[in-house]
């Protein structure tokens, strides 16, 4: 007899069994633990009532189609919040409202984990998924990355990589059938990102590309399983049909990121290479990442550079893409804003063909209508948190720790509490004037708070490249028969696709024939001068014999020496005091050049106009209006010394002279015009970078003949930008003289100030008659402004800049003028009034600063009549002359050891045999400047109230280059190292 097999049959069963029972008690435990946590749930969201869930499915069955519809209409109907469930057992907190994203994302909550663990399996645990302290070690090791000067050498990957794909579109372009433009916008963007992040050259945009098509699909899954309740639970959801797919498409775009690491690997075994690449200033994204050592020395571990490499795959290229498509369909539905934004980058780049770092910054319009499109079609509609601990919304309503928190941002952007016509398309929302009543959580496309989008700025930038391009190369419209159907896939795209009509524009001739006309225009002015210029040559010859010079260029007379004045001005410089006694006007054809930037001020003006307003502005800046303006000025001095303390570190300097221009823009603004700027704290603030273009155009443009002709220069490239940056500065005036103006219709307001025994600077404008009692045209209210805007704050901060850099240079006399202070002010932390006139020392310093390095390097005369000097020669009337201070007060004639600081020469006794004209920062005479004792206020608050705070040393390894762009300013900064004192 054989064996007998019963027992085997008794142990499968008992086998089978025991499976059973304890899939059966797993199953129990589980139906247990989800009912605890759906109690726990219906607990934390019952304050927060939501539209009607099913049992089981919850809200899942609802959002299948039309879910951001739905979502609207449900916002409409909750205010602020309300619940969503995803099946029976995971509920979260759907939030829309400004001050309820304030609450969650001003903190640093991880990411919702039973969302965001979906994403592990394709992106690794980068910096979308991480939390704690491991995420903010790569934020930190990855924020180098995006940089602004990496920034600025992506723009001419970006814009090489978009018009790539604008000669596809041109080759595939027809009068009749439109164009999908979604793929090939995403192929751009990766093609970019791979370009610039990575340094790989991919031709992605040549080539079928499955890398794309396997982010689609991923993006779609992951949407998916988020949905169905079901494939929450990882071992159902790898065997589901849906998870196979998952992983296929895992495996694609994985072996393409393993493909870019490994090359990239390769390639820096060379040392050389591996050299280069330590020596830059700034690592690209790859080079951080590959480069990156712990506190052991040790790298990344591949797991971890994948993670980062897959995480930026997706996030950088798929959601930039969503934007760009988005807004060009935003711009073909309204040509109005196509067409000006299309004019205002023509502007910008006049005869060039492609963008620049530099141009990205100019673009107000054009950043406008790329926000409100971010509004309306965020790329990423929504986020979650996982509370980490309770939050107590404005309302009083609470969560609990370990709540969900969804922000749906399409939803945000469309709220009806937030925005008025939040479904019309209106760019001038982001206007300077609105954006001061806007929530500063109303607008987050990128998210905000501590986990906002690090790439948020290279996502701007090359939505600026790719529509700037686009809009230069193509008139777009939409396909009305194919709109887009907005469906979620985490990223925001369209289930039918983008569909446009793209119009090729006609080769624009203009710049072609705007050079043209140059051409002429200029060799008929060379015709018609010339005869002109030949005898004012043999005139002012006759004139300047007696003055010889160094020796002239026939053409550039002493422009090759990088001389300020022209061989045909034949300006003579002196050192004397013959011309400032005088009322001659300034040299009308160099100051011209100011003049349709600060209109006809009394920097300009000459004769009885100059004379009327100069007496109607003097009591403007009499002792007892400086008096009140101390406080003011201190407290802008104080808010800049506060940004200081945050960005001091031990090696690394601080360049001043930006933070010194805003603060004393800020300082201005508060004392002489009455108006918080906040200019300060405001990250966006094109003022004074504006005044400085426009410095630099002024200077370039009396560096350059052909330029002193008003049409050549209107019609150049320089020409443009100079009135586009003038624009800019006038807005900025318009803006404080209208909400001036607005405050002063307030009768008790009027009263007050004209109750007032000194009015300040621009209540005296606004208050001032002539003797038809017609107050000041809005044209010469204006040119007012702005000359003071720019002479009273950009020459200060000038002085001020090289005030501590003299200081940081000279320890010895940075020390005694801080003493000095201290005994002054004793236990006060601020200034007053009384304090100014003790600063004998500080004031001696500051003097000697402006010997050497005065704001103004030179002013002009033209002679109202002929001058004698003191040694017996003479100039006739109509002659141009040039006072150069710097020279002045280098002149060792004058000053003894001129280029040392030593601020004794300003004490009493040395004083006391000095020529009186032989120290001119402010000029002299009659026409001197009128605001110096305004500034040699703000010279003394901003002084002391520095060396009160921090101890000043100079930056050996970046010494300021001198220039002077009618301020006098440095080439490369001011750089000083800053000590915090105790």
């Amino acid at each position: 007899m054989g064996p007998s097999w019963d027992w085997l049959h008794v142990d499968i069963y008992r086998i089978f069994y025991l499976a059973a029972v304890f899939c059966l008690t797993y199953v129990l435990l589980k139906v247990i633990q989800l009912c605890r946590r759906r109690q726990q749930l219906l607990k934390a969201l019952d304050c927060f009532p939501g539209p009607p869930r099913h049992w089981l499915y919850g809200h899942a069955h609802e959002l299948q189609d039309q879910e951001l519809n739905k979502i609207i209409s449900w916002a409409e109907k909750y205010p602020c919040a309300h619940s969503v469930w995803f099946g029976g057992f995971l509920g979260f907190l759907n939030i829309y409202h400004p001050e309820y994203a304030k609450a969650v994302y001003s903190r640093g909550d991880p990411k919702a984990d039973d969302f965001y663990r979906f994403f592990v399996p394709w992106t690794g645990k980068g910096l979308i998924v991480l939390h704690g302290p491991k995420w903010f070690q790569h934020r930190r090791l990855l924020t180098p990355a995006f940089h602004n000067d990496i920034l600025k050498s992506y723009v001419s990957l970006m814009a090489d990589s978009t018009k790539v794909m604008l000669e596809k579109w041109e080759k595939w372009t027809t009068k009749d059938k439109s164009l999908d433009i979604f793929d090939d916008v995403g192929l751009m963007a990766l093609d970019s990102m791979l370009k610039c992040t990575f340094s790989y050259q991919s031709n992605c945009q040549n080539s079928e590309n499955t890398f794309l098509k396997a982010i689609r699909q991923l993006t779609s899954m992951v949407q998916e399983r988020m949905r169905t309740f079901l494939y929450h639970n990882d071992l159902i959801y790898w065997f589901s049909p849906h998870g196979r797919r998952f992983r296929n498409a895992c495996r694609i775009v994985h072996r393409h990121t393993k493909k870019v690491i490994k090359e990239r690997k390769e390639w820096l075994k060379d040392e050389r290479e591996l050299e280069k690449i330590q020596k830059k200033r700034h690592l690209d994204f790859l080079d951080i990442l590959l480069c990156a050592k712990d506190e052991n020395g040790e790298g990344l571990p591949d797991e971890d550079l994948r993670a980062e490499v897959d995480t930026f795959m997706f996030a950088g290229h798929d959601t930039t893409a969503t934007g760009i498509s988005w807004l060009l369909y935003c711009m073909a539905l309204y040509p109005e804003h196509q067409q000006r934004c299309r004019e205002e980058i023509k502007e910008i780049l006049g005869d060039r063909e492609t963008i620049q770092w530099n141009d990205l910054s100019n673009m107000p319009y054009t950043t406008m209508c790329i926000k409100e499109s971010l509004r309306l079609y965020p790329p990423v509609p929504q986020v979650y948190r996982q509370l980490n601990q309770p939050v107590t919304f404005f309302d009083g309503r609470t969560l609990p720790e370990g709540s969900l928190v969804s922000l749906h941002i399409y939803a945000l952007h469309r709220n009806p509490a937030v925005w008025k016509d939040p479904e019309v398309f209106d760019p001038l929302r982001f206007s300077q004037d609105n954006l001061s009543d806007q929530h500063s959580f109303a607008f987050m496309p990128f998210a905000a708070g501590p986990r906002n989008c690090i790439g948020q700025q290279f996502s701007m930038v090359e939505l600026k490249v790719a529509l700037a391009l686009t809009l230069l190369r193509f008139e777009l419209s939409p396909d009305l028969t194919t709109p887009p159907t907005e469906v979620t896939e985490l990223i925001l795209r369209s289930r039918t696709g983008i569909h446009l009509h793209l119009k090729k524009l006609s080769y624009s001739l203009s710049s072609t024939l705007q050079r043209q006309l140059m051409v002429v225009v200029c060799l008929a002015c060379v015709v018609l001068k010339a005869i002109q210029l030949y005898w004012r040559r043999q005139k002012l010859l006759k004139i300047f014999k007696s003055f010889p010079g160094p020796p002239t260029h026939w053409l550039y007379g002493h422009l090759q020496k990088h001389l300020i004045h022209l061989l045909y001005h034949f300006t003579l410089i002196i050192y004397f005091s013959s011309l400032l006694n005088s009322t001659d006007p300034k040299s009308l054809r160099i100051y011209s050049f100011l003049v349709p930037w600060i209109g006809q001020g009394l920097l300009i003006l000459h004769g009885p106009k100059w004379f009327q307003r100069r007496r109607l502005l003097t009591p403007g800046f009499h002792y007892d209006i400086l008096k009140s303006y101390v406080t003011m000025m201190a407290d802008s001095v104080r808010v800049m010394l506060d940004k200081w303390e945050q960005l001091i570190t031990l090696d690394n300097s601080v360049e001043l002279f930006e933070h010194v221009s805003l603060m004393t823009l800020d300082s201005i603004m508060k004392s002489a015009f009455s108006y918080q700027s906040n200019c300060q704290t405001d990250s966006d603030n094109l003022y004074t970078q504006t005044v400085m273009d426009l410095s630099l155009m002024v200077y370039l443009r009396i560096q350059t003949p052909l330029h002193h002709n008003h049409l050549v220069y209107w019609l150049s490239s320089q020409g443009r930008r100079f009135r586009k940056a003038c624009r800019l500065a006038h807005h900025h005036t318009d803006k404080v003289i209208r909400e001036r103006k607005e405050f002063l219709k307030d009768e008790r307001q009027l009263e007050k100030i004209q109750r007032r025994r000194h009015l300040d600077f621009l209540d005296i404008l606004l208050s001032a008659k002539d003797e038809n009692r017609a107050g000041f045209s809005d044209e010469d209210l204006r040119a007012e402004v702005d000359t003071f805007m720019f002479a009273g704050h950009d020459t200060t901060a000038s002085g001020i800049s090289w005030l501590l850099y003299c200081l940081a240079l000279h320890p010895e006399h940075q020390e005694r003028c801080r003493e000095e202070i201290k005994e002054i002010l004793g236990d006060r932390d601020t200034v007053q009034w009384d304090d100014l006139g003790k600063m004998t020392y500080t004031t001696m310093c500051i003097k000697e600063t402006l010997r050497l390095y005065p704001p103004i390097t030179v002013v002009a005369r033209e002679l109202g009549a002929p001058v004698t000097f003191a040694d017996g020669r003479t100039l006739p009337k109509g002659s141009l002359v040039s006072l150069n201070i710097y020279g002045l007060h280098r002149n060792p004639t004058v000053w003894h050891d001129p280029e040392v600081f030593d601020p004794l020469r300003f004490s009493p006794e040395n004083s006391a045999g000095r020529h009186s004209y032989a120290f001119l920062p402010f000029a002299a005479g009659p026409r001197n400047c009128i605001g110096q004792q305004f500034a040699m206020n703000e010279m003394k608050v901003a002084l002391a109230l520095t060396l009160l705070r921090f101890e000043l040393s100079p930056d050996p390894a970046k010494p300021p280059i001198k220039i002077p762009q009618i301020v006098l300013r440095s080439k490369n900064g001011i750089h000083l190292h800053l000590k915090k004192l105790q």
